[in-house]
């Protein structure tokens, strides 16, 4: 019987000495909500999983596979001159041209809900709402295996927010990859099926 590869996994993970130990494996297919108070140290844990900061015990083990990141920030993602640039970034760095890289960036402009003619616009046409789908598309373009979203659908309406969720987990199934969901709402973590980590606020050392 083939083994399945775990995409990431927890293993007695600290946030902080004396912390919690934190345990989670995300299979193919598997969508988690970390759920957890302002300061329970989710953002860490989200820098934690990309290596982006070191536990101060435990392991992060995390496959080859991509993954793709959606901060709670829109503006924290881009890099590049125009939104049009911004999602054929990643699909041109893995070697897509012409009718396949052109598929595969409207395919994401429809996933993240997205008009094609706003991308053509600058940066500062765009409301924040509309350039966070643009970092959304731009994740979706990049077809990562591992997702890894923190506070997913704040910038929307509460009948977007229920679409986005719907979209992110109908992604992660076509794909058959892992979701991670950071959150400190107990009503957004209600819109995704998948298990629970729940954080313990930490109590970090005065400096």
């Amino acid at each position: 019987m083939t083994r399945i590869v775990p995409l990431l996994e927890l293993r007695g993970v600290c946030l902080c000495s004396g912390s919690q130990e934190l345990n989670l494996t995300v299979l193919p297919g598997d969508s988690w909500v970390v759920l957890g108070e302002e300061a329970s140290g989710k953002s860490l844990l989200m820098r934690m999983m990309v290596d982006l900061h070191r536990p101060d015990g435990g392991q992060v083990i995390r496959s080859s596979a991509a993954v793709g990141v959606l901060f709670r920030d829109p503006d924290a993602h881009f890099i590049c001159a125009t939104p049009a640039e911004e999602v054929a970034l990643t699909p041109r760095s893995q070697g897509l041209r012409g009718r396949e890289l052109t598929e595969r960036i409207a395919e994401a402009l429809v996933l993240a809900g997205l008009d094609e003619r706003l991308i053509q616009a600058e940066w500062s046409m765009l409301s924040a709402s509309q350039r966070y789908r643009v970092a959304v598309a731009a994740v979706f373009a990049a077809s990562p295996r591992l997702v890894l979203v923190d506070e997913p659908g704040a910038l929307f309406s509460d009948h977007g927010e229920v679409e986005f969720a719907q979209t992110l987990q109908t992604f992660i199934r076509n794909h058959a990859g892992g979701l991670v969901i950071f959150t400190s709402r107990p009503s957004r973590a209600a819109l995704f099926d998948g298990q629970v980590l729940t954080l313990l606020k930490p109590s970090f050392p005065n400096p």
